[in-house]
C-alpha cells in the first residue's frame, strides 16, 4: 500500500519543493508535522522494500516445523507397484538357492544384475556415477554405492522387468532395515522374507517377523 502510495506523495507540490531546494521566500518552512510526516511515509516504504526483498530470497534454512513438513511431503510418494500388484519373496543373502522350488514363471531378479545394468546402460541419469565408482572401487564398486541407491536401481529395473501379477523372487535382499523400508514405500510391499537359520534373530528379521512375513530356512 506504501509503495504504491510512494509516486503520489513524491509528485505532491510541498515534497517536490522540499526535494528542489526552491521554496519560494514568501513562503514558510515546513512544519515539523509535515517533516515528521515524511519521516515515517520514508520509513515504510523502506520497511515494506524489505519485507519484499526477503519473501523472495531462496529459502536455505527451516524452523523444525518446517523441515518435518518437507519431510513429510517427500515421505509422500507412491510407490512403483502397488499392494497387490506382485507375488514378491525377497531372500536373504545366505540362504542357499536350491533349497528353494522357484515357480516355473517366476521372476528371480538379484540387486547386483540390477545395478550393472544400469552401468551398462548409456542413457540412464545413473550410468556416469556408476562407472565413476567402478574405475575407481573396481569390482566391489557395489559396497560404495550411496545410501539408497540400490533400491532405487532395483525399483527402476523391476519397473521395466516386472509386470502387475508376475511372481518374483529378489535375491541377496534386504541386509538392512534402511533398505527394506525405503524399498517398501518406494517399490512394492514384500509378501515374505525368506531368512537363513544364522540371521534368525537379525534385525531384518525382528522387522518383518512383526507382521509374519518371515520363513527360515
Amino acid at each position: 500500500m506504501f509503495v504504491r502510495a510512494a509516486p503520489r506523495l513524491l509528485k505532491s507540490p510541498v515534497m517536490r519543493r522540499m526535494l528542489s531546494g526552491k521554496m519560494d521566500k514568501a513562503e514558510e518552512p515546513p512544519s515539523f508535522k509535515t517533516i515528521l510526516l515524511v519521516g515515517l511515509v520514508g520509513t515504510a516504504i523502506f520497511v515494506k522494500a524489505v519485507d519484499s526483498l526477503e519473501q523472495n530470497k531462496p529459502k536455505n534454512t527451516y524452523t523444525f516445523s518446517e523441515f518435518d513438513t518437507v519431510m513429510s511431503g517427500l515421505r509422500r510418494r507412491v510407490s512403483i507397484f502397488e499392494q497387490d500388484d506382485l507375488n514378491l519373496r525377497c531372500v536373504q543373502t545366505g540362504v542357499a538357492t536350491k533349497k528353494l522350488k522357484f515357480p516355473e514363471d517366476a521372476k528371480v531378479i538379484k540387486p547386483s544384475e540390477a545395478i550393472e545394468f544400469f552401468r551398462n546402460k548409456s542413457d540412464d541419469k545413473y550410468y556416469v556415477l556408476l562407472n565413476d565408482l567402478y574405475e575407481k572401487e573396481g569390482k566391489s564398486y557395489m559396497e560404495k554405492l550411496p545410501t539408497g541407491l540400490s533400491v532405487v536401481l532395483i525399483g527402476k529395473y523391476m519397473k521395466e522387468k516386472c509386470q502387475k501379477g508376475d511372481t518374483v523372487y529378489l535375491l541377496d535382499f534386504p541386509d538392512n532395515i534402511k533398505d527394506a523400508i525405503k524399498f517398501e514405500n518406494e517399490v512394492s510391499v514384500i509378501d515374505k522374507v525368506i531368512v537363513p537359520n544364522s540371521e534368525g534373530d537379525g534385525q531384518v528379521s525382528k522387522y518383518f517377523k512383526t507382521v509374519d512375513k518371515v520363513e527360515t530356512i
